[in-house]
């Protein structure tokens, strides 16, 4: 399982507190826990855009449904 942080930085969101402000602030108006499924669902999308997986490669998350996904 991944850290918020190690999904960041394969996603290419900066390490700065700026950088990360700027990709979570997105998803403020959203409460607690879906404000998170929301931000790592995005994390994850980036991440298949970015290294080139299928749609449903999840690292625990599955970014399409945004639940939970079996290690």
């Amino acid at each position: 399982m991944s850290t918020i942080g190690d999904l960041e930085e394969r996603a290419g969101i900066g390490s700065s507190p700026q950088e990360r402000v700027a990709f979570w602030i997105r998803f403020h108006h959203l409460d607690g826990t879906e404000c998170l499924k929301a931000g790592v669902a995005e994390l994850n999308r980036l991440i298949t855009e970015r290294e080139g997986l299928p749609a449903t490669a999840s690292y625990g998350f599955a970014a399409q449904t945004g639940k939970i996904a079996a290690a």
